[in-house]
């Protein structure tokens, strides 16, 4: 997975900010059953009742509140620090957990570690469920490294 974001990054992709109606959220997460019943409360707390925000990064697009930088060329150092098996009434889903700086931001390798070991700690926001198992990871790299 480090290889790809390190593509990714290379790539300097735009987070491209669309806001469409509920309706076309609907029709492009027509095979995510998760997605697709999220949707009408995102909808409902948008203002104006039925736009749904999402964004794009090359060919993936996924529903969003917003990323923190514009492109991926700003994204320094990062790393997928956890992952979580979740058993939920949508089956088995699994969420990524991960934290990057900005390439401008240089740190040490303590507030690094401090960052990298918070940022692996469950993140309860919207998760249908509590997770049952959490697989170990390599410790990530800067994209320089690898």
């Amino acid at each position: 997975m480090s290889i790809l974001m390190t593509k990714i990054c290379a790539r300097d992709l735009n987070f491209e900010r669309l806001e469409v109606d509920a309706s076309v959220a609907l029709n492009i997460f027509a095979e995510n059953r998760y997605k697709r019943e999220q949707i009408p409360g995102i909808a409902a707390n948008a203002p104006g009742g039925k736009n749904v925000t999402i964004y794009r990064v090359g060919d993936h697009i996924d529903i969003s509140c917003g990323p923190m930088v514009s492109r991926t060329g700003l994204i320094g150092l990062f790393g997928v620090t956890a992952v979580y098996h979740l058993t939920t009434d949508y089956g088995l889903l699994h969420r990524f957990q991960g934290v990057s700086v900005p390439k401008q931001f240089r740190l040490n390798h303590f507030v690094w570690k401090v960052l990298q070991d918070r940022s692996a700690k469950v993140n309860p926001g919207r998760a249908p469920s509590k997770p049952s198992e959490k697989l170990p990871l390599e410790m990530p790299m800067h994209p320089k490294n690898k």
